[in-house]
């Protein structure tokens, strides 16, 4: 896998590197390259959203159909296959006529998983240990993707890995043990504003179209 993904990741480690040399933050810096990568996306996520709310506007229009071609107790394997058949000629004709595609909404998506899969990959590997040589050697700091001539790399070597920005060291989580549990507060913090942030995104998505919502209890559920 890293074997893939490592020529790109070196292109983000980079972009990472510069902004670090202009901001001298770690958050900064992994903030500017991530709304970087959100912009090179976007138009994928464009699409998908999109696809994704043209489809929620046929939601009324396919629950009529399913409805139509309903199966009841007593048929048939061959009426079933038969009734199944119709309910897809009639579903793609839909889908013709509204120029909309059933995979629409998902390949964007997809394709966009190999992108912030390297994201994830430069962030996580800006903390990365190896070995130190002898025994009972303490590990080396050793960041992954960065390269070594780089004031971030030097500036990860010489605090041993720690990210310290706006008062929380970012190498940490939720699951690193601190002193006391009030540090793990802002840890905490973040992850629920980062899940609002992500609710509040889909829910202008779905109230775009509540009619779609409604009618399609499940969609709304999820």
């Amino acid at each position: 896998m890293s074997t893939i993904i490592g020529p790109f990741a070196k292109i983000f480690g980079w972009i990472l590197a510069a902004f670090f040399s202009v901001t001298h933050n770690y958050a900064l810096a992994i903030i500017l390259l991530t709304l970087v990568t959100m912009v090179a996306v976007f138009p994928l996520t464009r699409k998908g959203t999109r696809s994704m709310m043209q489809m929620q506007l046929l939601q009324p229009e396919l629950l009529k159909m399913r409805a139509r071609y309903k199966k009841t107790p007593g048929m048939t394997a061959e009426e079933k296959r038969e009734i199944a058949q119709q309910q897809q000629t009639e579903m793609m004709a839909l889908y013709r006529e509204n120029g909309v595609s059933p995979t629409g909404g998902c390949l964007p998506m997809v394709m966009q998983f190999p992108v912030f899969i390297v994201l994830y990959s430069v962030i996580r590997g800006m903390t990365r240990t190896v070995p130190g040589k002898g025994k009972g050697a303490a590990p080396v700091y050793d960041p992954l993707y960065i390269n070594h001539a780089t004031k971030l790399y030097q500036s990860l070597s010489a605090t041993h890995g720690k990210m310290e920005a706006f008062g929380l060291n970012l190498a940490d989580s939720v699951r690193t043990h601190q002193p006391h549990w009030v540090d793990v507060v802002p840890y905490v913090v973040v992850i629920l504003i980062a899940v609002g942030l992500q609710y509040v995104s889909i829910w202008q998505i779905t109230n775009r179209n509540p009619s779609a919502a409604n009618a399609n209890p499940q969609m709304q559920t999820i």
